[in-house]
């Protein structure tokens, strides 16, 4: 897959985890003001994964008519990439068109300059959770989602709800360690597409590290926005994680 490609001039935002709930969340407010503060710089926005709490069908979007306006208005200003997340792997690619948004996959390859960077939502990185790995498999096989699409929506609200309360009891029962990227992979994944910067969200904190022997792999790690407001930006003066 071609890398996409921006000169060294470009600025690029990268976000991920916003975890958005409805057009009443307090979460709302902050992407709507970031947007308003940030995109009128951007060259190009991503979004790697996670952009809403969960989305169980194009139906959900009933909860989200503000944001999609001012998603929809930010694209006349510049492109919008949206690369699919555990929360919202569900999210069509034709509507997400309508407003504007291209749909990504995981993992996408920016080339800014001479500098080529990855990216990826982050939870396949996190392979040390087999249990997850299993799940996630199972979830977004594609027979899985012909049969949950079938199903009346307030069926998919129920399971869903279910699943994400059984999520929250196991979690808790795991270690930091075993819910975190696993550094070994990380870095077969960075080595598998010849980058050094991988920037990656899910697993939930702020963090800029290197991860191989010669320092040359470097990772930047995306928090959830109900954490704090944050960002990665990309422009000529390098790459930094922000947050507000």
């Amino acid at each position: 897959m071609a890398p996409h490609t921006y000169p060294l001039s470009a600025t690029v935002y990268i976000i991920s985890d916003v975890h958005l709930v409805s057009d009443c969340d307090v979460i709302m407010d902050k992407m709507i003001d970031w947007l308003n503060q940030y995109g009128s710089t951007a060259d190009a926005i991503y979004i790697i994964g996670d952009l809403f709490d969960y989305w169980i069908g194009d139906r959900c979007i009933q909860r989200y008519p503000l944001f999609f306006k001012a998603l929809f208005e930010q694209t006349r200003r510049c492109p919008i990439y949206f690369m699919p997340g555990n929360r919202d792997f569900l999210l069509s690619k034709s509507l997400l068109s309508q407003y504007g948004v291209v749909k990504i996959a995981d993992p996408t390859t920016i080339q800014h300059g001479t500098q080529n960077y990855l990216l990826t939502h982050g939870d396949l990185l996190c392979s040390d959770d087999i249990a997850y790995q299993w799940l996630r498999f199972f979830l977004q096989n594609r027979i899985t989602i012909a049969l949950f699409n079938f199903l009346p929506y307030v069926i998919k609200r129920y399971i869903t709800e279910s699943l994400r309360s059984q999520s929250r009891q196991i979690t808790l029962s795991k270690s930091a360690l075993t819910m975190s990227a696993n550094e070994a992979t990380t870095l077969a994944l960075a080595n598998k597409y010849q980058v050094s910067n991988l920037i990656h969200g899910h697993v939930h904190c702020l963090e800029q590290k290197k991860i191989d022997a010669s320092d040359s792999t470097q990772v930047f790690v995306l928090d959830s926005w109900e954490h704090q407001v944050n960002h990665c930006v990309i422009s000529s003066q390098g790459i930094k994680l922000t947050s507000n």
